[in-house]
């Protein structure tokens, strides 16, 4: 956004802000690092309209009072009238207001949003005795923030990340699981000891890889560390894969296959992580974030991190010391 832009949009929002209750202005400078300046400006705007919505439907002044005092049903019934009278919900209109969420906030529209965020608000000041969620009686009224990272906890014993708990549900799961186990295992090692992005997954091939100096070698860009180190923990999962796939393999041949025996997939690699039961929606993204999370517990120097990670860095780093450290990084 733009300096123009910026103060185009703060002056609307300070317009709209004076035409609202105290309490919705308190809730919107109580969450001004929480909001970027845009999403305060769309919160205000549905606001207003609820605000004029109140206006018609109750017999008395709007003020903060009345605001607390109100009914879940006001909200539902205000949502209502929105999907049915304007024109951007006309292909929502049916669906119930209250309908179920998952993975996240898919919302039928922003101003449902709006309205919970600010219920919730109400509670947490102790304003209202029960929180009221207009998404549900199971889900959170607004979304959780994208966790940073998986516990190391988790990760202590590797060989069982794809076993559930309970065993498997069929003789046909668990033979699938065991014939691919080394593969994805050394998929996850990839992804959590050397902290790769999916792209150079999908592109590793098996002249990247140096057992014996514990070193992959990735394309990147100009400028960029190009070798990764292989701790300690991961280099057993890595030969493992190594010596059951590698025969026969040349050079050139891409390290990780499908089923088919073509080059893999994100896709299927994705697939793969959906299917580690010691932790849900896990993604390669998530699994870089943990990488650096704990790299940097580790190193204690977050240049050096992204140095490692072929990010951009600010300070020169040597090579040679950062990876006598990383061999010995370790999870458990």
């Amino acid at each position: 956004m733009d300096a123009k832009t910026r103060k185009q949009i703060q002056e609307k929002l300070k317009q709209r802000m004076l035409q609202l209750p105290p309490i919705f202005n308190e809730f919107l400078q109580a969450n001004s690092k929480k909001l970027s300046l845009a999403s305060r400006y769309e919160y205000a705007k549905d606001f207003h309209l609820f605000t004029d919505y109140l206006r018609k439907t109750q017999k008395q002044e709007i003020n903060d009072q009345l605001i607390i005092q109100l009914e879940k049903q006001v909200y539902l019934n205000f949502l209502s009238e929105v999907y049915l009278h304007t024109r951007a919900f006309h292909t929502a209109a049916a669906q119930e207001t209250q309908q179920q969420f998952k993975n996240g906030y898919y919302g039928i529209s922003r101003k449902q949003y709006a309205l919970n965020h600010f219920l919730r608000f109400l509670y947490e000041k102790g304003l209202v005795e029960k929180e009221i969620s207009l998404l549900g009686d199971s889900l959170p009224e607004t979304t959780s923030a994208a966790p940073r990272y998986i516990d190391a906890s988790l990760l202590s014993d590797f060989d069982s990340l794809f076993v559930p708990e309970k065993g498997f549900n069929s003789p046909r799961e668990a033979l699938f699981e065991e014939k691919n186990r080394a593969r994805n295992l050394a998929i996850v090692a990839v992804l959590l000891y050397c902290g790769l992005k999916i792209h150079e997954v999908v592109e590793l091939k098996w002249k990247n890889i140096d057992m014996k100096k514990q070193i992959l070698v990735v394309d990147r860009k100009a400028n960029r560390l190009e070798r990764v180190p292989i701790p300690n923990e991961a280099l057993p999962i890595l030969a493992d894969y190594a010596n059951q796939h590698k025969n026969g393999a040349s050079g050139e041949s891409y390290v990780f296959r499908s089923s088919h025996d073509e080059q893999i997939s994100p896709r299927t690699i994705r697939q793969i992580l959906d299917r580690i039961t010691v932790y849900k929606n896990v993604s390669p993204e998530l699994c870089r974030k943990t990488f650096r999370y704990y790299t940097e517990l580790y190193l204690g120097d977050k240049d050096a991190v992204n140095y490692l990670c072929g990010n951009r860095y600010v300070r020169p780093h040597s090579f040679e010391e950062i990876y006598e450290k990383m061999c010995d990084f370790s999870y458990r």
